[in-house]
């Protein structure tokens, strides 16, 4: 062998190294970067989930009270979500409702609508207390209970009709808090989801 092939064959393969370790290295940073911009998201979702989880520790929070109506056919007590029993309380919740809805991009859909309609019937009631033309409020006049109690007893009545309605919500959002922490994970599909 002489010189000039050797010259040639270590060249060659010094090149092809080269070639070899740049593509390499590209691959291995665009990995890295990828893996990166996920870790990225799932901590954004799961500060979401905190914050949401957050909001339902002190939500969910439940209380019974009297029966406002006191009539013999009715239960003597019942059970009242707390925000309805305490001062602006309902105004708290919808605040709070609001905060943790600023997440919502991080969110499952499912996890969306739950939290949408618990706001719903928690508005419902604060507005039926101050719009007297609101579906809720005729209801509420219709059936004579304007008359027989006061605003404090009013919340606590509309209170325990939605407590139900916003218990099986609240018992949705666990189900899918579950489900969506456990595929956490997988960022792709998530991204798939919030691009439709």
């Amino acid at each position: 062998m002489e010189w000039g092939d050797f010259l040639k064959i270590a060249l060659t393969s010094s090149l092809f190294s080269a070639v070899v370790t740049t593509g390499a290295n590209y691959y291995f940073k665009k990995q890295d970067y990828k893996r990166d911009y996920y870790k990225k998201i799932i901590d954004k979702r799961l500060k979401a989930y905190e914050e949401l989880e957050s909001f339902m520790g002190s939500f969910c929070l439940k209380q019974e009270v009297s029966n406002p109506l006191r009539d013999e056919k009715d239960a003597k007590s019942f059970e009242v979500l707390r925000c309805f029993t305490e001062d602006n309380g309902l105004i708290k919740a919808n605040d709070d409702i609001l905060k943790v809805l600023k997440y919502s991009l991080w969110f499952s859909n499912e996890i969306c609508e739950n939290l949408g309609k618990i706001n719903s019937m928690v508005c419902e009631v604060g507005i039926s207390l101050t719009d007297t033309s609101s579906k809720l409020s005729n209801e509420i006049r219709k059936s004579g209970l304007t008359g027989k109690l006061a605003k404090e007893d009013l919340i606590l009545y509309m209170g325990h009709v939605f407590f139900d309605d916003i218990q099986t919500c609240i018992k949705e959002l666990g189900i899918t808090i579950s489900k969506d922490l456990t595929n956490i994970h997988d960022v792709e599909s998530f991204l798939k989801r919030i691009s439709k």
